[in-house]
């Protein structure tokens, strides 16, 4: 079986670049189902000598785990294996002393000396890169919006892509936690505690609350929930987000577009690492950058100064010099005694805050 894996030949694909490089001979790649894991992988692998590596993902119903168990060790020793990549990596399954090992997951993963790398779905910088088609920014965002964040998507025809996105969540999350991601969607930027989440869902189905708790929080970890903590106030109900802006749409039929609006900006700030919160009257508030971002989809002079003229005495408080309002078209500058206020569309502040990225690679 691994000589089968080893023979197999590695196919020329057309790889779009992402954000995200492997720099560590020993990484761990953490990403939800489809988010681009193995692509950033094939990347990597399409530089080196195909007899150098050894590719294996344990997705595959044809592998026999055991077998790997048993052989991995010997056989990268004969055939002077330098990197192994295994996709969907186990815990119990040994590693060999190689030059170099990749490993792929959804589960948080710690292994002495190996860099981790968290992978998302595709931000709207991204999106231009897969998608160039357009004239206009413009024209791009509200196709993007149409569509999602998923990077398979964008090969798929615009009559199927809802259904898609329905099968990818379907294949990749057992019933409840697909249960859960629905109720999630409903609930989308909602404030809301997990004990809510399950008083709802014990409403249509028989369920045990260790259960619910273990799904639950089993999602977070794996990247399809988000908590944003309320500033100050760590045992207050938390902001809830999915992984995707469109999945409100495709897993309901709720029409809430300041929802979709509001995560995502929240997903275009998640992968820069930066601690979010929010507060009253305040969609995120970083305190490690001194700003507030408010999401403000269809908004104007007036009514920002008045907003703004309500969180005074928070953005004096804690120091605040930057404040940034997120548009669909809007764009104005104030400046104020206390604090710089840039209201701008989504298609600039997104690139603005792409160009701000910095690796999320670390060390354990």
């Amino acid at each position: 079986m691994l000589d089968s894996l080893y023979n197999l030949s590695n196919k020329k694909i057309h790889l779009i670049p992402r954000k995200y490089h492997i720099d560590s001979a020993f990484t761990i790649i953490k990403g939800a189902s489809k988010t681009g894991k193995t692509s950033i992988i094939k990347q990597y692998l399409s530089v080196l000598p195909s007899s150098s590596y050894l590719y294996i993902d344990l997705n595959d119903l044809r592998i026999d785990k055991e077998l790997i168990k048993e052989e991995l060790q010997s056989f990268c020793i004969s055939n002077k294996i330098h990197t192994l990549v295994i996709e969907a990596y186990e815990e119990d399954i040994p590693l060999p002393n190689v030059s170099s090992v990749i490993l792929s997951t959804e589960a948080n993963l710690d292994i002495e000396g190996f860099a981790h790398l968290d992978v998302y779905n595709l931000d709207f910088e991204e999106f231009l890169a897969f998608d160039n088609r357009y004239d206009t920014l413009d024209t791009a965002f509200t196709h993007y919006l149409q569509t999602s964040s998923y990077p398979e998507m964008y090969f798929v025809h615009q009559d199927n892509r809802q259904k898609q996105l329905q099968n990818i969540l379907k294949l990749s999350l057992n019933p409840l936690e697909l249960q859960i991601m629905i109720h999630s969607a409903k609930l989308l930027g909602q404030k809301v505690s997990a004990f809510q989440m399950f008083e709802r869902l014990k409403l249509q189905q028989k369920i045990s609350k260790d259960m619910f708790y273990k799904t639950f929080y089993g999602l977070m970890e794996k990247g399809y929930l988000y908590w944003v903590e309320k500033f100050e106030h760590s045992r207050a109900t938390k902001k809830l987000f999915t992984l995707d802006f469109n999945i409100k749409n495709v897993l309901t039929l709720q029409k809430d577009f300041s929802r979709l609006f509001e995560t995502l900006v929240f997903l275009e700030m998640l992968k820069r690492g930066s601690k979010i919160y929010y507060a009253e009257g305040i969609d995120f508030y970083l305190p490690e950058e001194n700003r507030i971002v408010l999401t403000m989809p269809f908004s104007n002079e007036d009514v920002l100064f008045k907003k703004i003229e309500s969180l005074e005495a928070f953005i004096i408080e804690n120091g605040i010099i930057h404040i940034e309002v997120v548009t669909m078209n809007a764009e104005t500058k104030l400046g104020l005694p206390y604090a710089i206020v840039e209201m701008m569309p989504f298609v600039k502040w997104a690139i603005v805050e792409g160009e701000d990225d910095t690796s999320n690679e670390e060390y354990t």
